[in-house]
């Protein structure tokens, strides 16, 4: 839903700012659900600890993602 505000918002106000962090936020929201998909059959304790350590590496590049598109927009 963020992504869309920030769209419209860079469409409305001509701002290449916002359209480019809206691609960033979107990036980000792919990386959830990457990690919500590695998770989604976690009843499969087998390389849980690979899990985690991809997960913790994801949520590394998203808070990267999103501090980047934060700040472009601040």
């Amino acid at each position: 839903m963020y992504v869309r505000f920030l769209q419209e918002a860079a469409k409305i106000a001509g701002d290449r700012k916002r359209g480019n962090a809206s691609v960033q936020i979107d990036r980000s929201g792919r990386m959830f659900s990457e990690i919500g998909q590695m998770f989604i059959n976690f009843e499969d304790k087998t390389r849980v600890s690979g899990r985690i350590a991809k997960a913790s590496e994801i949520f590394r590049r998203i808070s990267d993602t999103e501090e980047q598109a934060f700040r472009s927009i601040a």
